[in-house]
């Protein structure tokens, strides 16, 4: 049945190879000369540049004119423009879930997100952790996307995909720049961007500052009401009432460069970050938490010539969860007045991840671009700390009790090693074929090792169609939070785990009518193995991690993008996707089965611009497990004007959710460890709102 359904598109793909052959005779040598002049540019597919027509994999790029103008405030927002992937606020705190074809889980660990190459993964629980508050965009000069396996190249968490944000350098920052920017829901922001060249030394520097109340999240049932519903003691929830969303950020970063030498550096504040909907399922407007990242990337070429380059790359990561006031999991008077003060655990973890990392390629073969690299990474969970008023039993201890250092602690404080090593080769096996071929092996000290291939052949079909035929496999490392929780009276880790892995065939057609009109289609299918799920424990009440699950995907993502002149453009993107749990013959559930985006950039006028962007989100099926109707699908508009040369400044104005959509996330549905859904009516998001900006150099 899944070859009956992609034959269409294969068809598709039959047809435009066709056309292409029957019009090269008609694209001569004139049009040839500027006809990739506005093709774009990746790194992500090979690590080091490719044409995304030409790069052994399904990639996209966003660039930071593009972010600028269609008024994207955060990398959610832009993310939500790449065809297959859906950014769902549904996560602990509302953090972003970053789902890529169809792959959605409770934390999300299956999508690896870097910064400048570096991952920003928590050992904890495999995510970018709940207190993110997101990641402003003053400072991306690009984002590059990759949807599918990357394991032989990137190593764990390279899944179901790759997100590298790339960061802007004195290079990319042409003067500098000041902004500030204020919006609905208490929304004030101010930027900056500036930097020193002085002949081989450039320094930049950039900082973003944010506040805001955050929007308007009414939910109006939690998992105490349905408590409260049994009229045993005095009603505790907080439902009717909003999720906990404000915060205050600062981003700053730093980047130098001398000669061969290159330093970055970021930092990360989030400071009185709210509870969002509650860690447990109940509303909690009291607690609030602090989250700090810091990241320092040094590269050093070590040797360039005609046909051979080297780097060594260090990085350091430091990220951490603390909690600014008592985390309430259930209300004041929960369990029928066992606890007049609420149910409070304030969870506390200190992590960082140490990398050295050599890479090298050689190209003084006649036909071969050969790329080898190495390394060793070292993870550490240093610091735990945890107090509660509760035993493992959810007994009342009384009071807010101290377990730091203790046994009855959540996760004990761990770290492992790993050795990785990978080689690649691009191959110009004829004329108009390339094939890469590429395979990495890593050696974890807690679960063992594994290794990942990949091969891709690219065949330019004519000059105006590229043809792709992919295959990868990529494995995902077991968090913390499934290998050594001991202390939780619902979900325990277990030390035996194995990497969950994937194994992805795909195959792509680039076809370009011209500069002005280019067409992109992908058909692909993947099989994962020992996808971890949590298993219900014989004659106890809690359930134990365990490699039981086998989940089976396909789907198509398809791009249209049109250029008129240099004052329009626009793009539609249309993607479909069905995601199957093999174990009880379900879809998995918490993804959109279709996702359509469109965009449009209009400059209408010489210093104005109208651009819009339409994102409609399919309906969600439930999980084999939640009785619940599928969820809606919405519609999400923005429109952005842009006003140019007031004096110094510009200016922009924003609407969010134009038509006022009622946009819901799904919530958890019951599982294994909870059979019950805490809010049924699912995960409200943001409505119409507004934002004005103001910028210009200095």
């Amino acid at each position: 049945m899944t070859l009956l359904r992609t034959l269409p598109f294969v068809g598709l793909g039959l047809v435009l190879i066709v056309l292409a052959h029957a019009d090269e005779d008609n694209f001569g040598e004139d049009e040839f000369g500027g006809f990739f002049d506005d093709e774009e540019f990746v790194s992500i597919a090979t690590g080091s540049k490719k044409l995304i027509s030409k790069a052994p994999a399904v990639a996209t790029l966003i660039r930071a004119d593009e972010i600028k103008a269609m008024g994207y405030r955060t990398l959610s927002e832009a993310l939500e423009s790449v065809p297959g992937l859906h950014v769902s606020h549904s996560s602990q705190l509302y953090s972003p879930k970053i789902i890529i074809r169809g792959i959605s889980s409770t934390f999300n660990p299956q999508t690896l997100v870097l910064v400048d190459g570096v991952p920003i993964t928590s050992i904890v629980r495999g995510d970018r952790h709940a207190v993110w508050g997101d990641f402003p965009v003053n400072s991306i000069q690009r984002i590059e996307v990759i949807r599918g396996p990357g394991s032989a190249l990137y190593g764990a968490d390279a899944f179901s995909g790759i997100i590298n944000i790339i960061t802007k350098t004195a290079d990319d920052i042409d003067n500098n720049q000041v902004g500030v920017s204020i919006g609905s829901y208490n929304t004030r922001e101010a930027w900056y961007l500036s930097k020193y060249i002085d002949g081989d030394f450039k320094l930049s520097l950039t900082g973003e500052f944010i506040t805001t109340d955050g929007f308007d999240a009414l939910i109006d049932t939690d998992i105490q009401s349905s408590i409260d519903a049994l009229e045993l003691a005095p009603p505790a929830s907080y439902a009717p009432g909003n999720a906990s969303l404000g915060y205050k950020g600062i981003d700053l970063r730093f980047d130098v460069s001398y000669l061969d030498f290159d330093l970055k550096v970021g930092f990360q504040d989030r400071d009185n970050v709210g509870h969002g909907q509650g860690s447990a399922g109940a509303l909690d407007p009291v607690g609030r938490f602090n989250s700090e990242k810091f990241l320092a990337n040094l590269t050093y070429n070590l040797t360039k010539t005609n046909n051979w380059v080297s780097d060594i790359n260090l990085s350091y990561y430091r990220s951490n969860q603390k909690v600014e006031k008592d985390l309430l999991l259930f209300p004041p008077g929960a369990f029928f007045g066992a606890f007049p003060e609420g149910l409070i655990g304030n969870p506390e973890w200190f992590e960082r991840t140490s990398v050295f990392k050599s890479e090298s390629a050689y190209t003084g073969f006649n036909k071969n671009k050969i790329a080898l690299g190495f390394g060793y990474k070292v993870e550490d969970l240093y610091k735990v700390k945890e107090q509660k008023n509760f035993d493992a039993f959810l007994n009342p201890l009384g009071e807010l009790v101290d377990v730091t250092d203790s046994n009855e602690v959540f996760i004990p404080e761990s770290d492992r090693s790993s050795f990785f090593i990978y080689v690649q080769d691009e191959i110009q096996i004829a004329p108009d074929w390339e094939l890469t071929a590429g395979i990495r092996y890593d050696d974890y000290s807690d679960f063992g090792s594994t290794t990942n291939p990949r091969l891709a052949l690219v065949w330019s079909t004519s000059l105006k169609l590229n043809t792709k035929f992919l295959y990868g496999r990529a494995f995902r490392a077991p968090a913390f939070a499934e290998t050594l929780v001991v202390n939780n009276p619902i979900a325990l880790g277990n030390p035996n785990l194995s990497p969950e892995t994937i194994d992805t065939f795909e195959v792509a057609f680039d076809y370009a009518q011209s500069n002005a009109l280019k067409y992109h289609l992908n058909i692909y299918q993947f099989k994962v193995e020992d996808f971890i799920n949590f298993v219900p424990d014989d004659g106890a009440p809690t359930a134990t991690a365990q490699n039981i699950g086998q989940l089976k995907g396909h789907g198509f993502e398809s791009e249209i993008n049109y250029r008129a002149n240099d004052d329009f453009r626009f793009s539609l993107n249309l993607s479909k996707q069905t995601t199957t749990d093999e174990l009880v013959k379900h879809d998995l559930g918490g993804a959109p089965d279709y996702q359509v985006y469109l965009s449009s950039m209009w400059n209408f006028y010489p210093d104005s611009s109208l651009n819009l962007y339409s994102n409609y989100v399919g309906k969600r099926a439930r999980s084999s497990l939640d009785n619940r109707d599928d969820l809606d699908s919405y519609i999400n508009t923005g429109i952005t004007y842009h006003l140019k040369n007031l004096g110094p400044f510009n200016l922009s104005f924003s609407i969010k959710n134009l038509f006022d959509s009622d946009i819901r996330e799904p919530s958890e549905g019951p599982n294994n460890t909870s059979p019950q859904v805490a809010f049924p009516n699912d995960l409200p998001q943001y409505g119409r709102s507004y934002y004005l900006s103001i910028y210009g150099e200095i």
